[in-house]
């Protein structure tokens, strides 16, 4: 049943009483309980319109509520959103921001490593190139050799070539070699050589502008000038040298080089050598106390800059020893005295003192080879032993196979003398001494067409050689090219008019073509050009006596023999010989001895004495004279008829 039924009242029981007074009392009752039921309605529903409005605010609240949730998780949504992208943005940043440091911290870690690896090259480099530098130095001045200091100095270049100091010491030695080449030299400078010498020139200039107060540069100018024979020019460069560092011994030791040079090429005196010569040995001695004195390195012309980085850290020392000169200096004291003053023994000397300095000085052994050779007194044993010392130091000293060849030379053993020109010229093609000297050896082994060719090759190399065209027409006449001959002297005579070795030997050449008259005129004016002229007497008496002139013929020869510094027994023989041909057999006889005590081994000095005894029938004296002949000469049948004659 409704609700709403089970709580209504019961009916009453019917009945007419009760109907009436009950039907008010029910109506009465009704109404209340109608109130009171439209009350609880009324009640019920405005609880229902409350409760509905609550429920609509409690709706409209979750609504509230769902909407500032939505929002809330939107804003919430958005916020963490946000915060993430930011977040996000920000890590990524961080990350961005740390990995840069740490690639720049890498990056500059392995920038320094790389930088030290760098540097710690470079100082080697520099180091390497320095020592390179400097032990070039040291061989140019100890041991003047140009081609090794040159050889290591190309070396510090392609390791250092930015720095000026190894830039300043390749021009320099580079140039003092073309100087070296230059004086060198035994024969005039040729055109390709004159182009060496000015370049050099060029880069003595260039030095000078690149450090104007080195003395170097000007040393470089003023030995450039000297080989060019230019010395006024040379001079002022020294002097200026010498203004800049008068305490450099090779500034002193070159200009003493120069002064020599002044006397070498002074011929006729003009200058005063003597004074020339004692300033040259006071600048030697300078330079040789200079040498002997400690100096300091200085840096102050390193000009590359990583030269200057790395230089703190390339070990030197304030003070070294100076590159010792002192053997050079002292080889150049020995040239003074045996070149300009002929005291070799002085200059063996000198020669040896700088032995002491380097037992293998190839310079100092072949120069005293040759004090031993030029020597009024010659030991060839000494001579020989020095140059071959020489040549166990220094396979390439031409000096020194020159020198052999001479010694062999005056033994007359020409084979082997030869032998060593061919070494010689095989290291120096362009040797004038060489060559010529090998010319004079093949015409004493009368190999004419040999001696010719070596002639011809040193005219070639100095056309002006007035000497070597006397060799050549002595060849020429010898090989039957009298006109050849002549016309070479002629030519000769044109470059040196007052020669009388031209003059002398065209007298011989015109008294073997019989030209007597000719002969004589040249003999004349050979000897107004040289009055103690010997082998010219002696030639002009052959030509008075060609000429049937006997006394006027022996007249020239008695000067031959007054005359004679050299086998004097020579001129003896012929003026015996000419006076036997005059019947002057005392005086005759006389010369003969004269000329075979001088000489016992002189075969026609024993010949014409045992004839002109045997002549005069002094038979016991002859035979003993022609068996010294024969001895000699065992194979002349003339000389056995006359022992059998005297027998």
């Amino acid at each position: 049943m409704p609700e709403n039924e089970q709580n209504t009242p019961a009916a009453p029981e019917s009945g007419p009483t009760a109907a009436s007074g009950n039907q008010s009392g029910q109506s009465q009752i009704s109404n209340e309980m109608l109130s009171k039921l439209v009350e609880a309605l009324n009640s019920l529903v405005h609880r229902e319109t409350e409760q509905s409005e609550s429920l609509e605010r409690i709706e409209e609240q979750i609504e509230q509520t769902q909407e500032k949730q939505e929002e809330s998780r939107e804003a919430w949504t958005t916020w963490l959103t946000r915060f993430v992208m930011d977040r996000e943005a920000g890590w990524r940043l961080w990350l961005v921001q740390l990995t840069v440091r740490v690639v720049a911290v890498v990056m500059g870690i392995s920038a320094f490593w790389s930088f030290m690896g760098w540097y710690i090259d470079r100082v080697e480099i520099v180091r390497m190139a320095q020592t390179y530098c400097d032990t070039a130095v040291q061989v140019y001045e100890e041991e003047e050799n140009a081609t090794v200091a040159l050889e290591l100095l190309d070396k510090a270049v392609e390791l250092n070539g930015n720095d000026s100091e190894i830039r300043f010491q390749r021009a320099f030695i580079g140039g003092m070699a073309t100087v070296r080449d230059l004086l060198n030299l035994d024969r005039p400078i040729n055109r390709e050589e004159l182009d060496r010498a000015h370049g050099a020139l060029a880069q003595a200039h260039m030095l000078q502008r690149l450090r104007p107060k080195n003395p170097e540069s000007h040393i470089l100018s003023s030995q450039i000038y000297t080989a060019l024979k230019k010395f006024d020019a040379a001079e002022s460069e020294i002097k200026k040298a010498l203004s800049l560092a008068t305490d450099n011994p090779l500034v002193r030791w070159r200009h003493a080089a120069l002064l020599m040079e002044k006397v070498t090429n002074d011929p006729k005196k003009l200058l005063d050598h003597a004074a020339l010569l004692a300033e040259a040995e006071k600048e030697l001695d300078a330079a040789l106390d200079l040498s002997r004195k400690p100096k300091s390195r200085s840096s102050s012309h390193v000009t590359s800059w990583t030269s200057l980085v790395t230089l703190p850290f390339i070990g030197s020392d304030s003070a070294e020893a100076t590159a010792h000169l002192d053997k050079m200096i002292l080889l150049w004291k020995g040239i003074l005295e045996a070149e300009h003053r002929r005291n070799f023994a002085k200059a063996r000397e000198y020669y040896t003192e700088a032995l002491q300095c380097d037992p293998g000085f190839s310079l100092a052994l072949s120069s005293r080879g040759m004090a031993w050779l030029k020597d009024e007194k010659k030991d060839l044993t000494k001579a020989k032993e020095d140059f071959l010392q020489a040549l166990g130091t220094d396979p390439n000293c031409v000096q020194a196979y020159y020198g052999l060849g001479m010694v062999y030379g005056y033994q007359d053993r020409y084979e082997t003398a030869k032998s060593y020109f061919d070494k010689g010229l095989a290291i120096n093609e362009t040797s004038l001494r060489l060559l010529k000297w090998r010319g004079i050896v093949n015409a004493e082994m009368q190999q004419w067409d040999a001696a010719l060719d070596d002639y011809g090759k040193a005219l070639d190399l100095d056309p002006a050689d007035y000497e070597l065209y006397i060799r050549k027409a002595k060849v020429l006449e010898k090989t039957g090219k009298p006109q050849e001959a002549i016309s070479d002297l002629l030519f000769a005579e044109e470059l040196h008019p007052d020669n009388p070795e031209i003059a002398y030997n065209l007298g011989n050449i015109y008294l073997g073509v019989g030209d007597t008259e000719r002969a004589l005129a040249q003999y004349a004016k050979a000897l107004v050009q040289k009055p103690k002229f010997d082998d010219c007497w002696a030639a002009q008496a052959d030509a008075l006596a060609k000429a049937n002139r006997m006394d006027d013929a022996l007249d020239s020869m008695n000067h031959a023999v007054e005359c004679a510094k050299q086998e004097p027994e020579r001129f003896l023989l012929r003026r015996g010989t000419l006076q036997q041909t005059m019947g002057r057999a005392e005086p005759a006889l006389a010369d003969f001895k004269g000329a075979r005590e001088k000489d016992p081994k002189l075969a026609a000095a024993w010949w014409g004495e045992a004839k002109v005894l045997a002549d005069l029938g002094r038979v016991d004296e002859a035979r003993p004279a022609l068996e010294r002949y024969i001895n000699l000469h065992p194979d002349d049948a003339e000389a056995r008829q006359l022992q059998e004659k005297l027998k």
